[in-house]
């Protein structure tokens, strides 16, 4: 920016309307501290560079804002699945293992590093985690290739789909959908699955639907994703 102003100087600057907006800024490739003095004053650049911040991406300020943790923040808690609990709508696993082992509400269940769904009822000894094809199954997921938050929601019907897609979203087959992390409780970077589209020419007509990244029958062991302390 060269110590330009930016959005943050709501007075002076303010919101950039949406049709100016052409890219965003993907890291921090340097950073001084002007203040202190010029970058041409090399004896004082222990004080004037700002090292710590080189490459960053601005990711990572946004996560120590919202308490998002990094992925090594977490460890994984093995589980067998000892009984199915579903219906017309549910979807829903009882696991061999609860709060003796730190399990809690909100925690990812996976499988090969495959978001299943999350605990939603803790006992002493065992817990229910809701599938992510349950009807009442909400997580926040990115599309990185396409730079895109949405929510994924399941359909009760072995599926889920996408809402609160951006209007002007386009999407290709095989664009895959990870966890955001968003919630600040779901790890980040979990596979979810792929975009399927009907790819008809008219893109405002295109429909989407997701390829899940995991079968539910084939089900029997996952791991519970626990915030190291």
């Amino acid at each position: 920016r060269d110590c330009s102003k930016d959005s943050r100087y709501l007075t002076s600057v303010g919101f950039v309307k949406e049709e100016n907006l052409v890219g965003k800024a993907q890291f921090i490739f340097f950073s001084s501290d002007f203040r202190i003095g010029s970058i041409f004053y090399f004896w004082k650049w222990n004080k004037i560079v700002r090292f710590d911040r080189f490459f960053k991406n601005e990711n990572d300020n946004l996560k120590r804002v919202l308490g998002i943790k990094n992925r090594d923040d977490y460890v994984s808690v093995y589980a067998k699945i000892i009984h199915e609990d579903t219906n017309e709508f549910a979807k829903n696993l009882i696991l061999t293992i609860g709060s003796n082992e730190g399990v809690q509400l909100g925690q990812a269940i996976v499988r090969n590093n495959v978001y299943l769904g999350k605990i939603s009822e803790v006992n002493l000894f065992s817990s229910k985690a809701m599938v992510i094809t349950d009807l009442n199954s909400r997580v926040p997921v990115v599309i990185p290739s396409r730079g895109v938050n949405a929510i994924l929601k399941g359909n009760g019907l072995g599926g889920a789909q996408l809402l609160f897609l951006p209007q002007n979203a386009v999407f290709e087959n095989n664009d895959q959908i990870y966890t955001s992390g968003s919630d600040g409780i779901i790890k980040e970077g979990l596979y979810v699955g792929k975009i399927v589209t009907d790819n008809k020419k008219d893109i405002k007509k295109r429909k989407y639907s997701v390829d899940l990244g995991f079968k539910e029958h084939q089900l029997n062991y996952v791991s519970v994703l626990k915030v190291k302390k």
